[in-house]
Protein backbone atom coordinates (compact mmCIF):
# COMPACT_ATOMS: atom_id res chain seq x y z
CA UNK A 1 0.00 0.00 0.00
CA UNK A 2 1.28 3.49 -0.77
CA UNK A 3 2.05 5.87 2.07
CA UNK A 4 0.64 9.25 0.95
CA UNK A 5 3.13 11.02 3.18
CA UNK A 6 6.21 9.59 1.47
CA UNK A 7 4.83 8.39 -1.86
CA UNK A 8 6.52 5.01 -1.27
CA UNK A 9 5.05 1.53 -1.00
CA UNK A 10 4.54 0.51 2.60
CA UNK A 11 4.96 -3.22 3.41
CA UNK A 12 2.78 -3.69 6.49
CA UNK A 13 4.22 -7.11 7.34
CA UNK A 14 7.87 -6.04 7.28
CA UNK A 15 7.00 -2.40 8.10
CA UNK A 16 9.28 -1.02 5.43
CA UNK A 17 9.97 1.79 4.97
CA UNK A 18 9.56 2.84 8.58
CA UNK A 19 6.36 4.68 9.45
CA UNK A 20 5.30 5.56 13.04
CA UNK A 21 2.73 2.87 13.96
CA UNK A 22 0.51 5.32 15.82
CA UNK A 23 0.32 7.61 12.81
CA UNK A 24 -0.49 4.75 10.44
CA UNK A 25 -3.27 3.32 12.65
CA UNK A 26 -4.41 5.80 15.36
CA UNK A 27 -7.56 4.03 16.53
CA UNK A 28 -7.80 1.89 19.70
CA UNK A 29 -7.66 -1.85 19.15
CA UNK A 30 -10.21 -4.33 20.46
CA UNK A 31 -7.77 -5.23 23.23
CA UNK A 32 -7.33 -1.60 24.26
CA UNK A 33 -11.10 -1.13 24.39
CA UNK A 34 -11.42 -4.29 26.47
CA UNK A 35 -8.70 -3.09 28.82
CA UNK A 36 -10.47 0.23 29.32
CA UNK A 37 -13.72 -1.59 30.08
CA UNK A 38 -12.08 -3.60 32.83
CA UNK A 39 -11.72 -6.80 30.83
CA UNK A 40 -8.50 -8.74 31.32
CA UNK A 41 -6.92 -8.86 27.85
CA UNK A 42 -4.00 -11.07 26.83
CA UNK A 43 -2.29 -12.34 23.68
CA UNK A 44 -0.36 -15.59 23.38
CA UNK A 45 1.75 -16.00 20.29
CA UNK A 46 5.27 -16.52 18.99
CA UNK A 47 7.89 -14.41 20.81
CA UNK A 48 8.98 -13.01 17.44
CA UNK A 49 5.74 -11.03 17.24
CA UNK A 50 6.10 -9.40 20.66
CA UNK A 51 7.19 -5.92 19.65
CA UNK A 52 6.60 -5.74 15.92
CA UNK A 53 4.92 -2.62 14.51
CA UNK A 54 2.12 -4.76 13.08
CA UNK A 55 1.38 -6.11 16.56
CA UNK A 56 1.33 -2.57 17.92
CA UNK A 57 -1.15 -1.24 15.37
CA UNK A 58 -3.47 -4.26 15.27
CA UNK A 59 -3.19 -6.02 18.63
CA UNK A 60 -1.87 -3.60 21.24
CA UNK A 61 -3.53 -3.60 24.64
CA UNK A 62 -3.36 -6.06 27.52
CA UNK A 63 -0.40 -8.35 28.11
CA UNK A 64 1.68 -10.29 25.57
CA UNK A 65 2.92 -13.81 26.33
CA UNK A 66 5.44 -15.23 23.87
CA UNK A 67 5.78 -19.02 23.71
CA UNK A 68 7.59 -21.10 21.09
CA UNK A 69 5.59 -24.32 21.15
CA UNK A 70 1.92 -24.58 20.29
CA UNK A 71 1.26 -26.65 23.40
CA UNK A 72 2.71 -23.96 25.65
CA UNK A 73 0.59 -21.33 23.94
CA UNK A 74 -2.59 -23.29 24.64
CA UNK A 75 -1.66 -23.80 28.30
CA UNK A 76 -0.86 -20.12 28.81
CA UNK A 77 -4.04 -19.11 26.97
CA UNK A 78 -6.09 -21.23 29.38
CA UNK A 79 -4.29 -19.70 32.37
CA UNK A 80 -4.94 -16.18 31.12
CA UNK A 81 -8.59 -16.91 30.44
CA UNK A 82 -9.07 -18.07 34.02
CA UNK A 83 -7.10 -15.16 35.48
CA UNK A 84 -10.14 -12.89 35.87
CA UNK A 85 -13.92 -12.98 35.84
CA UNK A 86 -13.96 -11.26 32.46
CA UNK A 87 -11.17 -12.11 30.04
CA UNK A 88 -10.40 -11.76 26.35
CA UNK A 89 -7.51 -13.97 25.20
CA UNK A 90 -6.15 -14.17 21.66
CA UNK A 91 -3.75 -16.89 20.56
CA UNK A 92 -2.19 -17.24 17.12
CA UNK A 93 -0.50 -20.07 15.23
CA UNK A 94 1.08 -19.04 11.90
CA UNK A 95 2.46 -22.32 10.57
CA UNK A 96 -0.73 -23.39 8.76
CA UNK A 97 -0.51 -20.24 6.65
CA UNK A 98 3.21 -20.75 6.06
CA UNK A 99 2.76 -24.35 4.93
CA UNK A 100 -0.01 -23.30 2.56
CA UNK A 101 2.13 -20.63 0.91
CA UNK A 102 5.12 -22.94 0.50
CA UNK A 103 3.51 -26.29 -0.32
CA UNK A 104 -0.10 -25.46 -1.13
CA UNK A 105 -3.36 -26.32 0.58
CA UNK A 106 -3.56 -29.60 -1.34
CA UNK A 107 -0.32 -30.88 0.21
CA UNK A 108 0.26 -33.43 2.95
CA UNK A 109 2.40 -30.85 4.76
CA UNK A 110 -0.51 -28.41 4.98
CA UNK A 111 -2.93 -31.14 6.06
CA UNK A 112 -0.44 -32.24 8.72
CA UNK A 113 -0.34 -28.70 10.12
CA UNK A 114 -4.13 -28.61 10.16
CA UNK A 115 -4.22 -31.87 12.13
CA UNK A 116 -1.74 -30.42 14.60
CA UNK A 117 -3.93 -27.34 15.08
CA UNK A 118 -6.86 -29.66 15.72
CA UNK A 119 -4.92 -31.25 18.59
CA UNK A 120 -3.99 -27.81 19.94
CA UNK A 121 -7.63 -26.75 19.91
CA UNK A 122 -8.57 -29.91 21.80
CA UNK A 123 -5.84 -29.23 24.36
CA UNK A 124 -7.15 -25.71 24.95
CA UNK A 125 -10.80 -26.78 24.99
CA UNK A 126 -10.11 -29.31 27.75
CA UNK A 127 -8.75 -26.53 29.98
CA UNK A 128 -11.48 -23.93 29.46
CA UNK A 129 -12.99 -22.57 32.67
CA UNK A 130 -16.78 -22.45 33.11
CA UNK A 131 -18.73 -19.67 31.38
CA UNK A 132 -16.10 -19.34 28.65
CA UNK A 133 -16.20 -19.83 24.90
CA UNK A 134 -13.52 -20.76 22.37
CA UNK A 135 -13.72 -19.42 18.82
CA UNK A 136 -11.46 -21.01 16.20
CA UNK A 137 -11.05 -19.25 12.88
CA UNK A 138 -8.63 -18.17 10.16
CA UNK A 139 -8.15 -14.67 8.84
CA UNK A 140 -8.47 -15.74 5.20
CA UNK A 141 -8.73 -18.64 2.78
CA UNK A 142 -6.13 -19.78 0.24
CA UNK A 143 -5.97 -20.98 -3.37
CA UNK A 144 -3.27 -23.09 -5.08
CA UNK A 145 -2.20 -21.51 -8.39
CA UNK A 146 -0.57 -23.67 -11.11
CA UNK A 147 2.84 -22.62 -12.43
CA UNK A 148 2.02 -21.76 -16.03
CA UNK A 149 1.50 -18.61 -18.10
CA UNK A 150 -2.26 -19.11 -18.25
CA UNK A 151 -2.61 -18.90 -14.46
CA UNK A 152 0.36 -16.64 -13.63
CA UNK A 153 0.45 -13.30 -15.43
CA UNK A 154 3.81 -11.55 -14.96
CA UNK A 155 3.51 -7.79 -14.57
CA UNK A 156 7.27 -7.35 -15.00
CA UNK A 157 7.09 -8.91 -18.47
CA UNK A 158 3.92 -7.21 -19.74
CA UNK A 159 4.60 -3.72 -21.15
CA UNK A 160 0.88 -2.93 -21.53
CA UNK A 161 0.19 -3.48 -17.84
CA UNK A 162 3.29 -1.49 -16.88
CA UNK A 163 2.37 1.54 -19.00
CA UNK A 164 1.51 4.56 -16.85
CA UNK A 165 2.09 2.66 -13.59
CA UNK A 166 4.30 4.30 -10.98
CA UNK A 167 3.94 1.67 -8.24
CA UNK A 168 2.47 -1.83 -7.98
CA UNK A 169 1.15 -2.74 -4.52
CA UNK A 170 -1.04 -5.37 -2.93
CA UNK A 171 -0.45 -9.04 -3.68
CA UNK A 172 -0.94 -11.42 -6.58
CA UNK A 173 -4.70 -11.85 -6.30
CA UNK A 174 -5.53 -8.33 -5.08
CA UNK A 175 -3.42 -5.61 -6.69
CA UNK A 176 -3.31 -1.90 -5.89
CA UNK A 177 -2.08 0.00 -8.93
CA UNK A 178 -0.74 3.54 -8.51
CA UNK A 179 -0.66 5.52 -11.73
CA UNK A 180 1.67 8.33 -12.69
CA UNK A 181 -0.07 11.71 -12.35
CA UNK A 182 -2.85 12.09 -14.90
CA UNK A 183 -2.74 8.49 -16.13
CA UNK A 184 -5.25 6.80 -13.79
CA UNK A 185 -8.04 6.71 -16.38
CA UNK A 186 -5.81 5.23 -19.08
CA UNK A 187 -4.40 2.62 -16.69
CA UNK A 188 -7.94 1.60 -15.67
CA UNK A 189 -8.98 1.15 -19.31
CA UNK A 190 -5.82 -0.77 -20.23
CA UNK A 191 -6.00 -3.16 -17.27
CA UNK A 192 -9.63 -3.96 -18.00
CA UNK A 193 -8.79 -4.77 -21.61
CA UNK A 194 -5.68 -6.85 -20.87
CA UNK A 195 -7.03 -8.82 -17.90
CA UNK A 196 -10.52 -9.29 -19.29
CA UNK A 197 -12.79 -11.62 -17.33
CA UNK A 198 -9.97 -13.02 -15.22
CA UNK A 199 -10.04 -10.04 -12.82
CA UNK A 200 -12.49 -7.54 -11.43
CA UNK A 201 -10.86 -4.19 -12.24
CA UNK A 202 -12.21 -1.03 -10.60
CA UNK A 203 -11.19 2.50 -9.86
CA UNK A 204 -10.60 3.46 -6.24
CA UNK A 205 -13.98 5.20 -5.97
CA UNK A 206 -15.78 2.29 -7.64
CA UNK A 207 -14.23 -0.23 -5.24
CA UNK A 208 -15.16 1.86 -2.21
CA UNK A 209 -18.72 2.34 -3.46
CA UNK A 210 -19.03 -1.41 -4.05
CA UNK A 211 -18.11 -2.07 -0.41
CA UNK A 212 -14.84 -3.88 -1.11
CA UNK A 213 -13.34 -2.27 1.99
CA UNK A 214 -16.39 -2.29 4.23
CA UNK A 215 -19.32 0.09 4.73
CA UNK A 216 -17.12 3.16 5.26
CA UNK A 217 -13.52 4.09 4.55
CA UNK A 218 -11.51 6.58 6.60
CA UNK A 219 -10.14 9.43 4.52
CA UNK A 220 -6.58 8.48 5.50
CA UNK A 221 -7.12 4.96 4.20
CA UNK A 222 -8.83 6.33 1.09
CA UNK A 223 -5.57 7.99 0.08
CA UNK A 224 -3.61 4.77 0.53
CA UNK A 225 -5.70 2.69 -1.84
CA UNK A 226 -4.65 2.17 -5.43
CA UNK A 227 -5.90 4.39 -8.24
CA UNK A 228 -6.88 1.10 -9.87
CA UNK A 229 -7.65 -2.09 -7.93
CA UNK A 230 -7.64 -5.55 -9.54
CA UNK A 231 -9.09 -8.62 -7.77
CA UNK A 232 -8.80 -12.11 -9.27
CA UNK A 233 -12.01 -13.85 -10.34
CA UNK A 234 -10.49 -17.23 -11.22
CA UNK A 235 -7.53 -19.37 -10.15
CA UNK A 236 -5.16 -16.77 -11.52
CA UNK A 237 -2.29 -14.72 -10.14
CA UNK A 238 -0.72 -11.43 -11.19
CA UNK A 239 2.91 -11.89 -10.15
CA UNK A 240 5.90 -9.55 -10.39
CA UNK A 241 8.82 -11.94 -10.85
CA UNK A 242 11.59 -9.32 -10.71
CA UNK A 243 10.44 -7.08 -7.86
CA UNK A 244 8.71 -9.85 -5.84
CA UNK A 245 10.64 -13.09 -6.52
CA UNK A 246 9.75 -14.74 -3.21
CA UNK A 247 6.03 -13.99 -3.36
CA UNK A 248 5.90 -14.95 -7.04
CA UNK A 249 7.14 -18.46 -6.18
CA UNK A 250 4.42 -19.24 -3.62
CA UNK A 251 2.10 -22.17 -4.32
CA UNK A 252 -0.81 -21.12 -2.12
CA UNK A 253 -2.07 -17.54 -2.37
CA UNK A 254 -4.79 -15.50 -0.71
CA UNK A 255 -6.55 -12.26 -1.51
CA UNK A 256 -9.48 -11.31 -3.76
CA UNK A 257 -13.23 -11.64 -3.26
CA UNK A 258 -13.81 -15.25 -4.34
CA UNK A 259 -15.19 -17.63 -1.68
CA UNK A 260 -12.05 -19.82 -1.49
CA UNK A 261 -10.00 -16.70 -0.72
CA UNK A 262 -12.31 -14.63 1.43
CA UNK A 263 -14.30 -17.27 3.29
CA UNK A 264 -13.12 -18.80 6.54
CA UNK A 265 -15.26 -20.64 9.03
CA UNK A 266 -15.56 -19.73 12.67
CA UNK A 267 -16.23 -22.61 15.05
CA UNK A 268 -17.40 -22.08 18.60
CA UNK A 269 -16.92 -24.41 21.54
CA UNK A 270 -18.19 -23.76 25.06
CA UNK A 271 -17.65 -26.11 28.00
CA UNK A 272 -20.68 -27.50 29.72
CA UNK A 273 -22.21 -24.70 31.70
CA UNK A 274 -23.39 -24.96 35.32
CA UNK A 275 -27.13 -25.42 35.87
CA UNK A 276 -29.19 -22.45 34.79
CA UNK A 277 -30.39 -20.22 37.63
CA UNK A 278 -34.01 -20.41 38.72
CA UNK A 279 -36.09 -18.18 36.44
CA UNK A 280 -37.19 -14.90 37.94
CA UNK A 281 -40.89 -14.46 38.72
CA UNK A 282 -42.90 -12.87 35.94
CA UNK A 283 -42.29 -9.14 35.84
CA UNK A 284 -39.27 -9.33 38.14
CA UNK A 285 -35.94 -7.85 37.09
CA UNK A 286 -32.50 -9.27 37.85
CA UNK A 287 -30.58 -7.39 40.52
CA UNK A 288 -28.53 -4.56 39.09
CA UNK A 289 -25.34 -3.16 40.60
CA UNK A 290 -25.95 -0.11 42.78
CA UNK A 291 -24.25 2.92 44.21
CA UNK A 292 -25.45 3.00 47.83
CA UNK A 293 -24.67 5.87 50.20
CA UNK A 294 -24.79 4.95 53.91
CA UNK A 295 -24.80 8.19 55.88
CA UNK A 296 -25.26 9.52 59.36
CA UNK A 297 -23.53 11.56 62.02
CA UNK A 298 -20.28 10.60 63.65
CA UNK A 299 -20.49 7.67 66.08
CA UNK A 300 -23.41 6.06 64.20
CA UNK A 301 -21.40 3.00 63.11
CA UNK A 302 -20.68 3.78 59.46
CA UNK A 303 -17.19 2.28 59.41
CA UNK A 304 -18.36 -0.67 61.50
CA UNK A 305 -21.02 -1.43 58.89
CA UNK A 306 -18.43 -1.06 56.11
CA UNK A 307 -16.22 -3.61 57.85
CA UNK A 308 -19.21 -5.92 58.38
CA UNK A 309 -20.09 -5.79 54.67
CA UNK A 310 -16.47 -6.55 53.79
CA UNK A 311 -16.40 -9.47 56.25
CA UNK A 312 -19.67 -11.01 55.01
CA UNK A 313 -18.67 -10.87 51.36
CA UNK A 314 -15.12 -12.06 51.82
CA UNK A 315 -16.49 -15.02 53.82
CA UNK A 316 -18.40 -16.01 50.67
CA UNK A 317 -15.28 -15.91 48.52
CA UNK A 318 -15.84 -12.43 47.09
CA UNK A 319 -13.01 -9.93 46.77
CA UNK A 320 -13.52 -6.24 47.46
CA UNK A 321 -11.66 -3.05 46.67
CA UNK A 322 -11.67 -0.73 49.69
CA UNK A 323 -11.01 3.00 49.37
CA UNK A 324 -10.66 5.42 52.26
CA UNK A 325 -9.33 8.86 53.05
CA UNK A 326 -8.19 10.51 56.27
CA UNK A 327 -9.09 7.54 58.48
CA UNK A 328 -8.28 8.00 62.17
CA UNK A 329 -6.16 4.81 62.13
CA UNK A 330 -3.73 6.24 59.59
CA UNK A 331 -3.09 6.16 55.88
CA UNK A 332 -4.34 3.10 54.01
CA UNK A 333 -6.56 1.84 56.86
CA UNK A 334 -10.28 1.41 57.37
CA UNK A 335 -11.10 1.33 61.08
CA UNK A 336 -14.09 1.59 63.38
CA UNK A 337 -14.43 2.88 66.91
CA UNK A 338 -14.89 -0.73 68.04
CA UNK A 339 -11.22 -1.35 67.31
CA UNK A 340 -11.73 -3.25 64.04
CA UNK A 341 -9.32 -2.41 61.24
CA UNK A 342 -8.42 -3.59 57.74
CA UNK A 343 -6.17 -2.44 54.93
CA UNK A 344 -7.49 -0.05 52.31
CA UNK A 345 -6.35 2.08 49.40
CA UNK A 346 -5.69 5.66 50.51
CA UNK A 347 -7.28 8.08 48.04
CA UNK A 348 -5.18 11.12 47.27
CA UNK A 349 -6.06 14.41 45.62
CA UNK A 350 -6.70 13.89 41.93
CA UNK A 351 -6.81 10.09 42.18
CA UNK A 352 -8.98 8.43 39.52
CA UNK A 353 -10.91 5.65 41.24
CA UNK A 354 -12.36 4.27 38.00
CA UNK A 355 -8.92 4.11 36.36
CA UNK A 356 -7.55 2.41 39.50
CA UNK A 357 -10.21 -0.31 39.22
CA UNK A 358 -9.65 -0.77 35.49
CA UNK A 359 -5.89 -1.10 36.00
CA UNK A 360 -6.45 -3.56 38.86
CA UNK A 361 -8.77 -5.74 36.77
CA UNK A 362 -6.56 -5.53 33.69
CA UNK A 363 -3.74 -7.14 35.64
CA UNK A 364 -5.89 -10.22 36.13
CA UNK A 365 -6.88 -9.41 39.71
CA UNK A 366 -10.42 -9.56 41.06
CA UNK A 367 -12.80 -6.98 42.41
CA UNK A 368 -16.38 -8.08 43.04
CA UNK A 369 -17.52 -4.96 44.90
CA UNK A 370 -16.20 -1.60 46.10
CA UNK A 371 -16.31 0.03 49.54
CA UNK A 372 -15.53 3.74 49.91
CA UNK A 373 -15.28 4.89 53.52
CA UNK A 374 -14.96 8.52 54.62
CA UNK A 375 -16.62 9.32 51.29
CA UNK A 376 -17.42 12.85 52.40
CA UNK A 377 -13.73 13.66 51.88
CA UNK A 378 -13.79 12.57 48.22
CA UNK A 379 -13.99 15.17 45.48
CA UNK A 380 -17.23 15.36 43.45
CA UNK A 381 -15.43 14.05 40.36
CA UNK A 382 -14.29 11.03 42.37
CA UNK A 383 -17.93 10.33 43.25
CA UNK A 384 -18.66 10.50 39.51
CA UNK A 385 -15.93 7.91 39.01
CA UNK A 386 -17.59 5.61 41.55
CA UNK A 387 -20.86 5.94 39.64
CA UNK A 388 -19.02 4.98 36.47
CA UNK A 389 -17.65 1.89 38.24
CA UNK A 390 -21.26 0.83 38.85
CA UNK A 391 -22.46 1.61 35.32
CA UNK A 392 -19.49 0.49 33.22
CA UNK A 393 -17.80 -2.19 35.34
CA UNK A 394 -21.07 -3.45 36.85
CA UNK A 395 -19.76 -3.56 40.42
CA UNK A 396 -21.71 -2.66 43.55
CA UNK A 397 -20.28 0.39 45.31
CA UNK A 398 -20.99 0.99 49.00
CA UNK A 399 -20.06 4.50 50.12
CA UNK A 400 -20.00 5.54 53.78
CA UNK A 401 -19.76 9.07 55.11
CA UNK A 402 -21.20 11.91 57.11
CA UNK A 403 -23.30 14.39 55.20
CA UNK A 404 -22.55 17.73 56.88
CA UNK A 405 -19.51 19.36 58.41
CA UNK A 406 -19.17 21.18 61.75
CA UNK A 407 -20.94 24.21 60.22
CA UNK A 408 -23.92 22.07 59.13
CA UNK A 409 -22.85 22.53 55.50
CA UNK A 410 -22.88 19.61 53.07
CA UNK A 411 -19.53 18.12 52.20
CA UNK A 412 -19.09 18.35 48.39
CA UNK A 413 -18.50 14.60 48.20
CA UNK A 414 -21.63 13.84 50.23
CA UNK A 415 -23.69 16.26 48.17
CA UNK A 416 -22.63 14.53 44.97
CA UNK A 417 -23.45 11.14 46.48
CA UNK A 418 -26.95 12.31 47.38
CA UNK A 419 -27.34 13.45 43.77
CA UNK A 420 -26.05 10.25 42.15
CA UNK A 421 -26.69 7.36 44.53
CA UNK A 422 -29.24 4.70 43.62
CA UNK A 423 -30.09 4.50 47.31
CA UNK A 424 -29.34 6.69 50.31
CA UNK A 425 -29.53 4.79 53.59
CA UNK A 426 -29.57 6.71 56.87
CA UNK A 427 -28.02 4.45 59.49
CA UNK A 428 -30.37 3.44 62.26
CA UNK A 429 -27.79 3.30 65.07
CA UNK A 430 -28.48 6.55 66.93
CA UNK A 431 -25.58 8.62 68.14
CA UNK A 432 -26.42 10.55 71.30
CA UNK A 433 -25.78 14.13 72.31
CA UNK A 434 -24.28 14.69 75.76
CA UNK A 435 -27.81 15.50 76.93
CA UNK A 436 -29.09 12.06 75.92
CA UNK A 437 -31.12 13.26 72.94
CA UNK A 438 -30.57 11.94 69.42
CA UNK A 439 -27.48 13.55 67.91
CA UNK A 440 -28.06 15.08 64.48
CA UNK A 441 -25.12 17.47 64.02
CA UNK A 442 -21.34 17.23 63.99
CA UNK A 443 -19.38 19.81 65.96
CA UNK A 444 -15.71 20.73 65.90
CA UNK A 445 -14.16 21.68 69.22
CA UNK A 446 -10.94 23.34 70.29
CA UNK A 447 -10.15 22.89 73.95
CA UNK A 448 -13.70 21.63 74.40
CA UNK A 449 -15.22 24.80 72.96
CA UNK A 450 -17.27 24.55 69.77
CA UNK A 451 -15.84 26.43 66.78
CA UNK A 452 -17.70 27.42 63.62
CA UNK A 453 -14.87 28.84 61.51
CA UNK A 454 -11.93 27.20 59.76
CA UNK A 455 -11.15 24.73 57.01
CA UNK A 456 -13.82 22.17 56.24
CA UNK A 457 -11.48 19.21 56.74
CA UNK A 458 -9.25 19.08 59.80
CA UNK A 459 -8.33 15.62 60.99
CA UNK A 460 -9.10 15.17 64.66
CA UNK A 461 -10.91 12.74 66.94
CA UNK A 462 -13.35 12.56 69.82
CA UNK A 463 -10.78 11.36 72.36
CA UNK A 464 -8.00 13.93 72.07
CA UNK A 465 -6.64 16.09 74.85
CA UNK A 466 -8.70 19.06 76.00
CA UNK A 467 -6.61 21.62 74.12
CA UNK A 468 -6.62 19.71 70.82
CA UNK A 469 -8.97 19.90 67.85
CA UNK A 470 -11.70 17.34 68.31
CA UNK A 471 -15.19 16.42 67.15
CA UNK A 472 -18.41 15.81 69.01
CA UNK A 473 -21.97 14.94 68.03
CA UNK A 474 -24.75 17.18 69.32
CA UNK A 475 -28.49 17.48 69.06
CA UNK A 476 -29.72 20.39 67.00
CA UNK A 477 -30.64 22.47 70.04
CA UNK A 478 -27.20 22.27 71.63
CA UNK A 479 -25.48 22.69 68.27
CA UNK A 480 -27.39 25.92 67.77
CA UNK A 481 -26.42 27.04 71.28
CA UNK A 482 -22.82 25.87 70.75
CA UNK A 483 -23.03 23.94 74.00
CA UNK A 484 -20.61 21.00 74.12
CA UNK A 485 -20.19 18.36 76.79
CA UNK A 486 -17.20 20.25 78.18
CA UNK A 487 -18.89 23.64 78.33
CA UNK A 488 -22.02 22.12 79.85
CA UNK A 489 -20.04 20.33 82.52
CA UNK A 490 -21.76 17.06 81.65
CA UNK A 491 -18.72 15.22 80.33
CA UNK A 492 -18.80 12.61 77.62
CA UNK A 493 -21.42 9.90 77.78
CA UNK A 494 -19.54 7.41 75.64
CA UNK A 495 -16.49 5.38 76.70
CA UNK A 496 -13.07 5.80 75.14
CA UNK A 497 -12.35 4.12 71.85
CA UNK A 498 -11.13 0.56 72.07
CA UNK A 499 -7.45 0.16 71.12
CA UNK A 500 -7.01 -0.09 67.35
CA UNK A 501 -4.63 -2.83 66.32
CA UNK A 502 -3.46 -3.77 62.86
CA UNK A 503 -2.74 -7.29 64.01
Amino acid sequence: MRDPGTGELMNQLRWQPWTPPGAWQPYPTVFELAHRAGVHAAQVSSPTFANTPLTKVALSGGSFHGRLSGEERMDVAAEQLAAADRSLVYTYYAEVDGAGHRFGVDSDTWRGQLMYVDRLVQRLAEQLPPRSALYVTADHGMVDIPFDEQHRIDFDEDWELRAGVALLGGEGRARHVYAVPGAAGDVLTCWREVLGEQFWVASRDEAIAAGWFGPSVDERVHQRLGDVIAAARDDVLLIASEREPRESAMVGNHGSLTPPSSSSRCSKYAPESPPAPTPLPKGARPPMPELVFFCGTMDCGKSTLALQIEHNRSARGLVGMIFTRNDRAGEGKLSSRLGLVTDAVEVGDGADLYAHLVDHLSQGRRADYVIADEAQFLAPQQIDQLARVVDDLELDVYAFGITTDFRSKLFPGSQRLVELADRVEVLQVEALCWCGARATHNARTAGGVMVVEGAQVVVGDVTGAADEVGYEVLCRRHHRRRMTAATSGAGTLSPDVLPVSSG
